[in-house]
């Protein structure tokens, strides 16, 4: 994602795991149950680390855990605000707004069937 546009490419990637694992899901899981996912994205400029546990205290990884933890229902992805802004229209229209928190907006994008 270095050499584009990182952000759409980041939530093109999001789309594509919820789709392939949409399909596994349906067809090929070997489980009892269909495997859960939660996927969620979000942007921001932090310098590199090696070290894990400086990583988990850096605050753009906490924001993304917390889209995750707390606002992305299973099977779904979840982009913060900064990344829905920063998508075309074309794409942003199968997002959903779902949650407010301390100011940030979190969107939505699922796979929903009819039946």
């Amino acid at each position: 994602f270095y050499f584009s546009d990182k952000y759409l490419l980041s939530v093109l990637a999001g789309i594509e795991i919820v789709h392939q694992l949409f399909i596994y899901n349906l067809n090929l899981c070997p489980l009892d149950r269909p495997l859960p996912f939660r996927v969620a994205i979000h942007g921001g400029v932090s310098a590199f680390n090696r070290e894990m546990e400086s990583i988990k205290k850096n605050d753009i990884i906490k924001k993304v855990i917390e889209a995750e933890s707390r606002f992305t229902e299973l099977n779904t992805l979840t982009v913060t605000e900064n990344i829905f802004m920063s998508l075309p229209a074309a794409l942003a229209q199968y997002f959903r707004k779902s949650s407010i928190d301390q100011g940030m907006t979190y969107y939505r994008y699922k796979i929903e069937v009819e039946e």
